[in-house]
């Protein structure tokens, strides 16, 4: 892809992935959970070295973002009427104003009870 939005997480993706790891796979409802997302060390050229403006997962943006390195750890509220076993995907994105870098990984996390 072009543009702002970097999303190589589809089969036959021509570039390595912005995103190579979220953990945990899967939060509970009615928790704060913390969510860790490694970068790939291979596509810093591209990813920003200061710390992310928005952090979102699903619905769900995070409420504190911290970065160490290539790993990124968010903490999100997952909500009691959060959709059971749906897989969200995860969107990451550097800087603001007209155009911000933002990347992507499908299929993440899920609710579990």
């Amino acid at each position: 892809g072009s543009g702002v939005l970097e999303d190589n997480t589809q089969p036959g993706s021509r570039s390595e992935p912005s995103i190579t790891a979220v953990r945990p796979g899967s939060v509970e409802r009615g928790k704060s959970q913390q969510i860790v997302f490694t970068l790939n060390p291979v596509m810093n050229q591209r990813i920003p070295a200061e710390l992310p403006s928005w952090v979102q997962v699903g619905p769900f943006d995070a409420r504190a973002i911290a970065r160490s390195g290539d790993e990124i750890t968010a903490e999100f509220e997952i909500p009691m009427d959060a959709s059971l076993g749906v897989f969200f995907d995860c969107h990451i994105e550097f800087g603001t104003g007209a155009r911000p870098i933002a990347i992507k990984k499908n299929d993440v996390l899920r609710v579990v009870e």
